[in-house]
């Protein structure tokens, strides 16, 4: 997760007070791009009927500090908002023990439905029509995702 955290912080730009965002298709010629995208196909395509191209891949840092509350950009959302029938992976590659919230909220007819834990080196695998957002997180330090989304077959 090292080189993963390493791009991540390479290639963020902020978004907000405390979160840091980056398309990272438009990295694509890159080593370590190229990896977490076959790598996250292998892992995915196991389970998942799935076409081989990456139709989205995300790089999220998210940093708290002086223990305030800080809320990601997005609302309750499905990724179905440009490419319909997919599946999506998220790979937390950094969050700190002094961080408290950060995990995946799912919904159903906007009711919260269940809380998918986050941790350093987590992966969860969703639905591209799964509604969630991510949880408030407070505390101190920080949490790396990267989030790839694959079209089914």
């Amino acid at each position: 997760m090292l080189s993963i955290n390493h791009m991540v912080d390479n290639y963020v730009k902020q978004k907000k007070e405390g979160v840091y965002f980056a398309n990272m298709l438009c990295h694509i010629d890159q080593q370590t791009v190229i990896s977490c995208i076959d790598t996250c196909y292998a892992i995915l395509s196991q389970n998942y009927s799935i076409k081989k191209n990456c139709k989205r891949f995300e790089a999220w840092k998210h940093k708290v500090v002086n223990n305030e509350k800080l809320s990601h950009p997005f609302s309750i959302y499905n990724d179905t908002r440009i490419i319909r029938n997919t599946h999506i992976i998220i790979v937390c590659t950094k969050k700190d023990d002094t961080l408290n919230g950060g995990n995946l909220l799912i919904y159903n007819d906007n009711k919260l439905e269940n809380v998918l834990k986050l941790s350093s080196g987590s992966v969860l695998c969703i639905n591209g029509n799964t509604f969630h957002s991510p949880q408030i997180m407070s505390g101190n330090g920080e949490r790396n995702c990267i989030v790839l989304e694959f079209e089914k077959c």
